[in-house]
């Protein structure tokens, strides 16, 4: 018996040995095998990820992992320690031919092979084929259903509704009727979701590009449950997770800033005295946010304030004048507060605010009950509970 406990002792501290000096297995990596008419002999290409979301300026890593043209054909090797990136390939001499960038793909270690034909004429999405990727297939197969809810129910709806305020101004009946329509359409893309997602590595990462339109309903803790534990620690699993807090049906995150005048505003305590409150963060540089502000929102301000709707606008002006003088001179009637920090502010760092317009309404018990709805969609949706 003593015996036994000894080998197995001499082996754990043998692994351990090896282990320590690189004789261990090593993890499984990727492999991109690229076969690509087109690229220049000798050429070097460049593998890079998405480094911050959403896509702001340039937000793509340095090169990770590099290889050199040979015959019309590169190898690119290495290893993804947190799960599935959005990634895209540079390459030192075409890029400058190219009409637009290569076409980005989701990619996880996997063994993944790029064939195609790159011309100066022809987009490098209409003649790449990118194959071996899971992670990217579910992304294909995830994109109608993601489309659909950014661009078909808030993008385009909101266009339409801007078009049509000049013709029929503010119609109830109308506006109940568009609503019952998007709840229709909204109830069907949230089931084709739920049947299609379960595990998938695509879904936080669609949620994180999607986020402004979907990333805030209350479905998306219930995708993320769904995940499999190795995708919650991805990357984009990570950011979904870190951003749950924020879902419709959550607390607002509380806090304390300051009017032009030096007082204090605390959020509890303007929301425990009134129905509803919107959060609106603009800034004294945001053309949207004031044109907004000019066409809607100081009339819906006036049309509802009395019924218990108060709006707290907090800015990420940073020049004390500015800010003065914008509010100013868009009239605006309501509570307004800044840190003077521009997006540095602990409000948008709560929020996880990087760009303006948005807004966030709460009701009286401090929950989120709406995001980024703006226009006559806003007018409707405060009508409506307000008069409940």
């Amino acid at each position: 018996m003593n015996n036994i406990k000894i080998i197995i002792l001499l082996c754990l501290v043998f692994n351990q040995f090896f282990a320590s000096i690189g004789w261990a297995q090593e993890k499984h990596g990727f492999t991109i095998t690229g076969k690509i008419k087109g690229l220049k002999e000798g050429e070097t290409v460049k593998l890079t990820f998405e480094d911050t979301w959403p896509i702001w300026g340039n937000g793509w890593t340095k090169p990770v992992a590099s290889a050199l043209v040979k015959n019309g054909k590169f190898t690119i090797r290495g290893y993804l320690p947190d799960g599935p990136r959005l990634a895209e390939l540079e390459f030192s001499r075409t890029n400058a031919d190219m009409k637009q960038p290569f076409p980005p793909f989701l990619m996880d270690n996997e063994n993944i092979v790029i064939h195609g034909r790159v011309r100066a004429k022809i987009l490098p999405s209409q003649s790449i084929i990118i194959e071996g990727s899971r992670s990217n297939e579910e992304r294909k197969k995830l994109f109608p259903y993601f489309d659909i809810w950014r661009q078909g129910l808030r993008d385009r709806l909101t266009d339409t509704l801007q078009k049509l305020n000049g013709l029929l101004g503010y119609n109830k009946d109308f506006m109940a009727g568009i609503e019952r329509l998007k709840l229709e359409q909204l109830a069907q893309v949230k089931r084709g979701l739920v049947q299609n997602s379960s595990g998938q590595a695509a879904v936080p990462y669609y949620v994180m590009q999607c986020f402004d339109a979907v990333g805030h309903d209350s479905i998306v803790s219930l995708l993320y449950d769904r995940l499999d534990e190795h995708i919650k620690t991805s990357y984009y699993g990570k950011l979904m997770q870190n951003r749950l807090y924020l879902c419709e049906g959550q607390p607002a995150p509380n806090f304390t800033s300051f009017t032009p005048e030096g007082k204090s505003v605390s959020l509890k305590d303007v929301t425990a005295k009134n129905k509803l409150t919107i959060l609106d963060f603009w800034g004294s540089g945001c053309i949207p946010c004031r044109n907004e502000f000019k066409e809607y929102t100081v009339a819906l301000y006036n049309e509802f304030h009395n019924k218990g709707l108060e709006i707290i606008a907090v800015s990420w002006d940073k020049n004390e004048k500015s800010w003065k003088k914008a509010i100013t001179d868009d009239q605006q009637p309501w509570i307004n507060v800044s840190s003077l920090k521009g997006f540095g502010d602990s409000v948008y760092s709560s929020y996880k605010i990087i760009h303006t317009p948005q807004n966030v309404v709460i009701d009286q018990q401090g929950k989120i009950v709406a995001w980024n709805i703006s226009g006559l969609e806003l007018h409707w949706f405060v009508d409506k509970y307000l008069n409940k």
